[in-house]
């Protein structure tokens, strides 16, 4: 019986969010060992109360066509938003530096786009971090500081 349990609760852990083509797949991620996970931090401005993304999530091989899909979880929701993971299509941007992968920015690849949205009406300051593992067994974890500005109205 135990053991069933753990098969459970193991299958529960290894589902992951996907969104693709209008269907959802919810999908969690076990959580990331500390240790073994590259932490990144950004910060990005938002407008109150707009979806906006906050990153893009990829993994290319040497011949530009994708590896797979970063699998990520909320490891700190914001205070004063939401969170949610979908499943683009977008450009890869790779320093010319990397020779080796800089010719995979003109083509589309797909990855997991993370998108923040703040609650109606919310200003200031909030913070939110994700974390998972991408397609080769890379951990990371990135933390997100946002400026909520006001909704202008306008033209």
């Amino acid at each position: 019986m135990l053991s069933q349990i753990s098969r459970i609760t193991a299958i529960t852990a290894i589902a992951s969010i996907v969104l693709l083509s209008g269907c959802v797949a919810v999908v969690a991620v076990p959580r990331v060992p500390a240790k073994q996970a590259r932490t990144s931090r950004f910060e990005r401005g938002a407008v109150s109360g707009v979806a906006q993304r906050m990153g893009f999530f990829y993994a290319v091989n040497a011949d530009c066509t994708s590896s797979g899909l970063t699998r990520l979880n909320i490891a700190k929701p914001p205070a004063h938003g939401s969170v949610s993971f979908v499943v683009i299509e977008d450009y890869p941007t790779f320093p010319r530096s990397n020779a080796e992968y800089y010719a995979c920015n003109k083509r589309r690849t797909p990855g997991v786009s993370v998108v923040y949205r703040s609650t109606d009406d919310f200003t200031g300051a909030d913070d939110f971090s994700v974390e998972g593992v991408g397609p080769k067994g890379r951990f990371l974890r990135v933390e997100y500081f946002v400026t909520v500005l006001p909704h202008g109205g306008g033209d």
